[in-house]
């Protein structure tokens, strides 16, 4: 059990040695719920809690720490916060019904924009597929209607055939002056309009072309990056094994971040902190390990020498990741975007040890 305070490991006892914090029986009891309490993705009760700190609040009797219980099934890898747990709302089914019978990508673009875990890209692309495709629906039902009812079609026929009518009048006078011009003026005339007519032909085969190629580049590389996780290289499955691809995690130290960009693929780490006056960044060379046992980073300046280990807080969840030192202190680092990091990596002096 972990002190509400400070988040130490506690044994059974009325107050925490670290803190002094009181361990209330509530807490006793909230601690054997947990005990009974199952996972909610796939049932199983071969789960685990801890406390992580949620940061600081300060007021008027000092300093008080916030944790959050955070729960962890360890046949399935779900996770989650079991503080956060609230119930259900009763819910206008009735309108969800017609919905989905009249306006069917409605209630769609409302379930898609609540699932935080689906990817932006692919979010917003589904949406405006089922929007065009309805679009497409109406359009289509709209034009069976208009031939159902051939009578409204005959007035625009007549008139039609009427212009047609009128324009080959046209051209029949225009073909007889033509033939009293000079027999010169119509070859001059038709060699002219011949090389116009070819040269617009060309020009809109290679504007066609380029449209294709660009439509077919930009399709191939939404696909090539659909699955990839913000936070890495690797696609959704790869990136659990924690030994290829790179990987980024950042963590709030005081008033600046701390950056780790693990590379694989280079085979070094990169530590770098952002919002201070540093503008370098450590270079250390992976030696062997991965992040689901544990990587051993050795730092060695002249003739001093000293290690930390990088892993996953739990097997194959890339979603937390913890820095051991040599001292057994532990810091937890979390995922950050993959691209802005390397951004501000570009800007740093690289110092290799």
């Amino acid at each position: 059990m972990k002190c509400p305070t400070c988040g130490a490991e506690i044994e059974k006892t009325k107050f925490c040695s670290f803190c002094g914090t009181q361990i209330t029986s509530e807490l006793l009891r909230d601690k054997q719920n947990l005990n009974k309490t199952s996972c909610p993705k796939c049932g199983s009760m071969n789960v685990s809690f801890k406390r992580e700190n949620q940061g600081e609040i300060h007021n008027k009797r000092g300093k008080q720490i916030s944790h959050s219980t955070i729960g962890f099934c360890k046949d399935c890898g779900y996770t989650w916060n079991q503080e956060s747990g609230q119930p259900s709302k009763k819910r206008k089914t009735w309108l969800w019904v017609l919905g989905w019978i009249f306006i069917f990508p409605l209630p769609l673009t409302l379930i898609l924009i609540k699932k935080k875990e689906i990817k932006p890209a692919l979010k917003y692309g589904i949406i405006a597929a089922a929007w065009i495709l309805y679009l497409i629906f109406v359009f289509f039902g709209k034009s069976s209607d208009n031939k159902a009812n051939p009578e409204t079609d005959k007035t625009p026929q007549t008139s039609l055939v009427q212009e047609t009518e009128d324009t080959l009048t046209e051209n029949d006078t225009t073909e007889e002056a033509t033939e009293v011009t000079t027999e010169e003026t119509t070859e001059e005339t038709t060699e002219i309009t011949t090389e116009e007519t070819t040269t617009v032909e060309v020009t809109t085969i290679e504007i066609t072309t380029e449209i294709i190629t660009e439509a077919t580049t930009s399709q191939t590389n939404t696909n090539s990056s659909q699955n990839r996780v913000y936070y890495s290289t690797n696609d959704k499955e790869s990136v659990r094994d924690g030994n290829t691809g790179v990987y980024s995690y950042k963590s709030r130290g005081g008033s600046y971040d701390i950056y780790y960009v693990i590379d694989f693929d280079e085979g070094f780490v990169y530590r770098f902190c952002e919002g201070n006056s540093d503008s370098t960044c450590d270079r250390n060379k992976i030696e062997s390990g991965d992040l689901n046992s544990v990587l051993i980073i050795t730092y060695h300046d002249g003739g001093t020498e000293w290690s930390y280990g990088l892993c996953f807080n739990w097997r194959r969840a890339p979603d937390h990741l913890i820095l051991q030192d040599e001292d057994g202190f532990k810091y937890d680092f979390y995922p950050t975007d993959l691209d802005n990091a390397l951004a501000l990596r570009a800007n740093k002096t690289i110092i290799d040890y």
